[in-house]
């Protein structure tokens, strides 16, 4: 998170045309523009927080329920405070994936891949620390599922990782 931090701040100083040192090196984009905002994207407690201490702009990973919404406007809070600013300093987006689908079965088989994916991405960690309640019972069968996950086949339609991803489904899918 350091890292990705010293990075984000020399590339928003260099887009506000200031001279910036980074890893020993001293950089400055030379062109007459209007200074470009710095918006940094994430869903965990920390990238947001950081979102909130050093950007204009954060792009939310995924804004599908008032939990997470709440969630990131929590962090976002947070960081934003941390050096004197408000929330309402910050403009924030929210992504929230859509699929058209001639009906709902069609929806899920189509998409399985990429819930898959999303399933590993998204509670590959502490899976409590995103502002998604899941139950013991989930928790446990995303577990077995993060063991049988092949990275190999991340995007492929009908590839290794629809075969494990019934094993994460809920009721309401």
């Amino acid at each position: 998170m350091a890292e990705t931090e010293r990075y984000a701040l020399a590339v928003r100083d260099l887009c506000r045309g200031e001279e910036v040192t980074y890893r020993g090196k001293t950089f400055r984009l030379h062109w007459d523009v209007d200074p470009i905002p710095l918006c940094l994207a994430g869903d965990g407690p920390k990238m947001l927080e950081m979102g909130g201490r050093i950007a204009d702009g954060v792009v939310v990973g995924s804004g599908a329920t008032v939990e997470l919404v709440e969630f990131a406007r929590k962090h976002i809070a947070i960081g934003a405070e941390s050096v004197g600013r408000t929330i309402d300093d910050i403009e924030v987006w929210y992504l929230v994936p859509t699929h058209v689908a001639p009906s709902r079965e069609d929806g899920i088989r189509q998409l399985r891949f990429y819930l898959a994916s999303y399933a590993k991405v998204r509670f590959r960690y502490d899976m409590d620390k995103k502002g998604t309640t899941i139950s013991a019972e989930l928790a446990g069968r995303l577990q077995a599922f993060q063991a049988e996950y092949d990275h190999t086949q991340q995007f492929a339609v009908g590839g290794a990782n629809v075969a494990v991803a019934p094993a994460v489904s809920t009721q309401q899918q």
